[in-house]
């Protein structure tokens, strides 16, 4: 599954870059003010594709990190990418070693729906992030929004409203 979604994200690299429209400035402030980020925070944006939300988090942070199992939007990143600020990692996110208490925020905007385990990588990045830190999920397609708080519950222990 994981390599099938590479290859066709490959296979559409190009368009589906350029059909993405830009980021709201709203959010994109949001995510400032929200996360209080500051220059010496670091955050990963997973399932960053070409970037878009990785070059946005640049003005907040200088220690940015996108990734994705895509080697066409992470080559089409890299190539945007001319002053080498980001550390683009190629590598399904369910491969990667996060480590423990590096991040200040872990995004996905756009991707979360997209990884085959997410039961596993939210408990991932509950146990990378800084204390205090964050761990965010935006989306503008709303059909998994259900599966998804199903398992926040699970991990959190909140009660459904």
């Amino acid at each position: 599954m994981k390599l099938a979604m590479s290859i066709s994200f490959d296979r559409v690299a190009e368009s589906y870059d350029s059909s993405i429209p830009p980021l709201p400035e709203k959010y994109i402030q949001l995510i400032k003010t929200r996360f209080e980020l500051s220059k010496n925070d670091k955050v990963i944006d997973l399932g960053c594709g070409s970037g878009l939300l990785t070059f946005a988090l640049l003005r907040f942070s200088s220690k940015v990190q996108g990734i994705d199992s895509s080697r066409e939007l992470i080559r089409i990143a890299r190539k945007r990418d001319v002053e080498h600020r980001i550390e683009w990692i190629l590598c399904p996110v369910e491969e990667f070693d996060f480590g423990c208490g590096h991040y200040k925020l872990i995004i996905s905007f756009e991707a979360f729906h997209l990884f085959p385990d997410a039961c596993t990588i939210f408990n991932r990045c509950a146990i990378a992030l800084k204390p205090g830190g964050f761990f965010c999920v935006g989306w503008v397609n709303f059909e998994w929004e259900i599966p998804f708080k199903e398992i926040m519950y699970l991990f959190t222990g909140y009660k459904r409203l």
